[in-house]
């Protein structure tokens, strides 16, 4: 459906009446970087910042050029239309190196988790520049190229005149927002599979034109055609994967954003009539050689086994959404507490203030744990590999991981810190909590260890700040050296998020958050106005301990006097007593009710070398996000710690 032979019944209609209201909100700026590729691709791109200069009578021809395997431009559309989006790059095409790199880094990244394209009538098409292999949308296509433009490697970007990802970003994103705002698609799947992919973009924490905004359009339009409905009458078997694929997609976007700004979720569970995926829905095939060969390093296009695996993967991210799903609906409420502001979001998810126990949480952790038993032997997460991953197993694993990391923060959405905090050091709540965020906090440092931590999407920072808001909480109630334990993972998931800041907006957020935070709450972390040089990047500090821990100086003295000095052997923690510790920490999911070795879990058990140290955290990054902003996410993160 989103690219097909001419043949197709879903070519897009070009005679419809676009709709003209939509030209309204135009993003005020392109970017700073708009080529001027001929219509194929091959040539190189213009110099950024400026537009083509060109003749009139040279435009006016050029504007009609589109690329012969997209669709054409409606015809109703004037020439002075034409002319804007020209002059804004909406009509062209990255050079072919690039466009192909980017398309490659969204098949490797981003489509195991929005599986929203056809590949095996997308590719051929894109491949086949005179269009006899079938065409592609052209907003179908910008948004690809904004979606990989998250994980492409950077020479590709710098080499087409980007100064920065986020510039590039914001490039493939503002063609792809005109072309929507202009009507240029009328095809109602294509605009479905465009606005999914439009939600990875990220602008102010209260823009209205959101990420959240494209998921409930993209639900708005979906519904408008019965997606959220098993599909009926004559389509091909490749459709209806394709069909449910997408309504699923809508269903599984919606939840995990809604896990990330707690925004109510914008359809309903109850609603769909869809039979669940399955494996045969994803339409998994041998590709072409001459489209393999036109991707040489895209791997996991080469190996139909990894994208099985990867399909059921997402399968398994479905059904745990499902069940994140009752969790907010019997666990949480929609609120405005600033009911009659207009001008930012004030529609939020709280938890509910029920009046005696709770037994919904037990209820809940029961299906999670039948999940966790179903999981086929590929979807989890083993030990780590003692090898280079190629990049087909770096795919995999990090996918693997990823559905690892939000299965332990759907634990981290049961418990309420009220009931944290008020919970015995040995009850259930206590020992959920912490092995949820420190399995994430292990999962971490799994990535790291195989420089996978740059392709996490932006779902993980809702991952990795709800484990440190949890750690925090950890750390008040912790005794003795763990409190040290603490603060350390704490400077870790800072530093996970300053390592993806530069891939997604929110990741600058949520580490300027947990700064913030922690100046709040008055914890042991030095802020340093000056930053050292690393001679081993940012996990120099995280792994030699000496460079960020040292002594208390004298009195209640908090300066920071050059490099610290530790006057006694850094913290060493060592490993529990527990036989068989090593395999059980590399094990996959595990179970919520015992330790790592399935005895129940006792603070105890793990020892430390303590000594009081003083945490020096060298944080050089400005302030760039209101106080006030941050102030009110301590507050609703923190409540109970803020007026200790």
């Amino acid at each position: 459906m989103s690219a097909s032979p001419p043949s197709s019944s879903t070519k897009v209609d070009s005679s419809g009446d676009p709709d003209q209201s939509q030209v309204s909100e135009i993003m005020p700026q392109v970017s700073a970087t708009v080529s001027c590729a001929v219509a194929e691709g091959d040539a190189a791109s213009a110099p950024k910042g400026s537009v083509p200069s060109i003749s009139l009578h040279e435009h006016d021809k050029s504007a009609h050029t589109l690329p012969q395997y997209t669709y054409p431009t409606p015809s109703q559309w004037s020439s002075s239309q034409r002319k804007y989006l020209q002059e804004a790059g909406a009509l062209t095409c990255p050079p072919l190196s690039l466009r192909n790199a980017l398309i490659s880094s969204y098949v490797s990244w981003v489509h195991p988790f929005c599986p929203v394209v056809d590949l095996y009538n997308v590719l051929p098409s894109v491949v086949h520049l005179d269009g006899s292999h079938g065409k592609i949308s052209l907003l179908l296509l910008h948004s690809i190229m904004f979606a990989g433009a998250s994980f492409v490697p950077l020479s590709e970007l710098h080499s087409a005149g980007y100064d920065s990802r986020l510039s590039a970003k914001a490039d493939f994103y503002a063609r792809a927002k005109l072309l929507y705002d202009f009507g240029y698609e009328s095809d109602r799947i294509r605009i479905v599979q465009a606005l999914l992919l439009m939600s990875y973009w990220q602008d102010k924490q209260d823009a209205l034109q959101n990420h959240w905004y494209w998921v409930a359009l993209a639900n708005v339009v979906a519904r408008s055609i019965g997606l959220h409905r098993d599909p009926t009458g004559d389509m091909t078997t490749e459709d209806i994967g394709l069909w449910r694929r997408l309504g699923w997609t809508c269903f599984v976007r919606d939840r995990i954003l809604s896990l990330g700004v707690r925004h109510p979720p914008t359809i309903e569970f109850r609603q769909f009539n869809l039979r669940m995926l399955e494996v045969t829905d994803f339409g998994i095939c041998v590709l072409p050689q001459e489209v393999l060969q036109s991707f040489p390093d895209c791997e996991v296009l080469q190996r139909t086994e990894t994208q099985v695996s990867l399909a059921q993967i997402y399968i398994e991210k479905l059904k745990l959404c499902a069940i994140l799903d009752n969790i907010f609906s019997s666990k949480y409420e929609e609120v405005a507490p600033r009911h009659g502001a207009a001008k930012e979001n004030t529609v939020v998810l709280l938890e509910r203030d029920l009046e005696g126990p709770d037994d919904t949480s037990s209820q809940h952790s029961a299906r999670l744990q039948k999940w966790q038993h179903e999981l086929p032997s590929v979807v989890q997460y083993g030990a780590s590999p003692m090898r280079a991953l190629t990049q087909s197993d770096g795919v995999l694993r990090l996918h693997q991981s990823l559905l690892h990391m939000l299965y332990h923060t759907v634990f981290l959405m049961l418990y309420s810190p009220r009931e944290v905090l008020n919970s015995a050091p040995s009850s259930s709540v206590r020992r959920c909590m912490r092995l949820a965020s420190s399995s994430i906090a292990h999962t971490m440092e799994d990535l790291e260890g195989h420089d996978l931590v740059r392709f996490l999407p932006s779902a993980s920072v809702t991952m990795i700040v709800n484990a440190a808001v949890t750690n925090v909480y950890e750390y008040k109630l912790a005794r003795g050296a763990h409190k040290d334990w603490c603060i350390r993972r704490f400077l870790d998931y800072i530093w996970h998020l300053r390592q993806l800041q530069d891939v997604h907006r929110y990741a600058a957020f949520g580490a300027e958050f947990l700064v913030h935070a922690s100046r709040k709450l008055r914890l042991p972390i030095r802020l340093s106005g000056e930053p050292r040089p690393f001679e081993f990047g940012v996990w120099e500090d995280a792994h030699s301990p000496g460079r960020f821990l040292h002594a208390h100086l004298s009195g209640s003295s908090n300066v920071n006097i050059g490099t610290p000095k530790p006057a006694h052997n850094p913290l060493q923690p060592t490993a529990p007593t527990c036989p068989g510790f090593g395999q059980q920490l590399d094990s996959p999911l595990l179970p919520y009710e015992s330790g790592w070795n399935g005895s129940p879990w006792v603070e105890s058990s793990v020892h430390y070398a303590h000594d009081p140290y003083d945490m020096l955290f060298s944080d050089s990054f400005d302030t760039t996000f209101p106080t006030a902003l941050l102030d009110s996410w301590v507050a609703e993160h923190f409540q109970p710690l803020v007026n200790e």
